[in-house]
């Protein structure tokens, strides 16, 4: 039996600690659902790297106009995944690796940005085909 604790690091991706007791895994307290956040929260996309889809949870601390888009490296906008009016909670968004057009995006990484009135939030993934 082993019990990993510790962080593993991807490049520049980081895998969360997380203690193992037994059979028990206790996570982070920022990754628990059952308490609320007091602040707006864009968490890592999962799974990290992906392929051929990914999700992207996000919690919003007060009805408000929410936009992610996606960027490649260059800084160009690829996709705009979110562009409305979200209630207070936890909510997830999926990407499929395709463009605003529609055409499947190239292997590489990627930046999604969260804004939220003058607020920004931005998280790396990666694409592996």
């Amino acid at each position: 039996t082993s019990n990993p604790t510790g962080t593993t690091w991807f490049d520049d991706f980081s895998v969360e600690k997380m203690v193992v007791s037994g059979s028990t895994a206790i996570e982070d307290d920022e990754y628990n659902i059952s308490s609320l956040p007091d602040r707006f929260l864009l968490k890592q996309n999962y799974p990290n790297p992906f392929n051929p889809e990914t999700q992207i949870e996000f919690y919003v601390l007060k009805n408000s106009e929410v936009n992610v888009s996606i960027y490649n490296i260059l800084g160009q906008k690829v996709k705009t995944l979110v562009n409305s009016k979200y209630t207070q909670g936890y909510h997830n968004a999926v990407w499929n690796a395709k463009d605003d057009n529609g055409s499947l995006v190239s292997t590489g990484i990627y930046i999604y940005v969260m804004t939220v009135g003058d607020k920004r939030f931005t998280r790396k993934m990666a694409l592996i085909r």
